[in-house]
């Protein structure tokens, strides 16, 4: 957000790095045993007519995750833990490569940027507010990127470009089994598929694109990475875990509105 939340310099740091690792194609995330879907079958054993589908399926009646998200050399620029529930709250900070220690939070109807990165000053708006959609010339920086995660939409887009499913191969990811699987994505119908606002919409990447997804042995997705080319800064590492565990957000103390 502009100087009115954190100081300007912050601000530019912050923006300008996220907005690199966008273009270049950014964005991560783990794997755990807190969702409660169930398996559609054999996550060794899916095709494209079924990997998908399985994958929705899975985590149908989950209702939080935690979230990274960031490139293959830098896989942890942004940390979040989100809930979509019946009281939808967020909680995000960055890392080294996009402004370390830059916090935003989203709860009781709030939204609160500060953390270290802000010398642990906190400034709000509430969460209706226009001006983090950039209203009045309000430069809201990387606080609309962040709320506008939304994993469900975002599995279902990924769902509607997957054209071509490989065989699934044992693997780890974080020391946990997983089974990976080469895909190829029709990147016009993915992206045409994701929310407004999503992070994904304004990446740089070819009309076909090959990926790689990890799932787990209850066909969770776990991981997802691609790479333009032999341009490693033109890479995404996207990590899920800790499905449908609890999400707690606090209100930060001594947070003062946003004038």
């Amino acid at each position: 957000m502009l100087s009115r939340l954190r100081p300007a310099r912050t601000t530019s740091l912050v923006t300008t790095a996220l907005a690199t690792c966008v273009l270049g194609l950014s964005a991560c995330s783990g794997s755990d045993d807190g969702g409660e879907g169930e398996s559609a079958g054999d996550p060794a054993a899916y095709d494209t007519e079924t990997l998908m589908p399985a994958v929705q399926d899975s985590v149908a009646d989950a209702e939080s995750v935690h979230v990274t998200l960031g490139t293959k050399e830098s896989p942890d620029d942004v940390e979040v833990d989100v809930s979509w529930g019946e009281e939808p709250v967020l909680s995000a900070v960055t890392g080294d490569q996009t402004g370390a220690g830059l916090e935003v939070r989203r709860v009781g109807g709030r939204v609160y940027v500060g953390g270290a990165a802000a010398q642990d000053q906190w400034r709000y708006l509430e969460e209706d507010d226009p001006r983090l959609q950039g209203a009045e010339g309000f430069d809201a920086g990387v606080v609309p990127i962040l709320l506008a995660i939304d994993v469900p939409a975002e599995l279902a887009a990924l769902e509607a470009g997957v054209t071509d499913v490989g065989e699934g191969t044992a693997d780890e990811v974080a020391g946990e089994d997983a089974t990976r699987y080469d895909v190829t994505l029709d990147t016009e119908a993915w992206l045409a598929a994701l929310p407004e606002q999503s992070i994904y919409r304004v990446m740089d990447v070819p009309a076909e694109l090959d990926a790689e997804l990890w799932i787990d042995e209850d066909s969770r997705p776990v991981q997802l990475a691609y790479q333009v080319g032999d341009d490693a800064a033109r890479s995404a590492q996207v990590g899920w875990s800790a499905w449908d565990e609890p999400v707690e957000v606090t209100a930060p103390e001594g947070a003062k509105p946003v004038r």
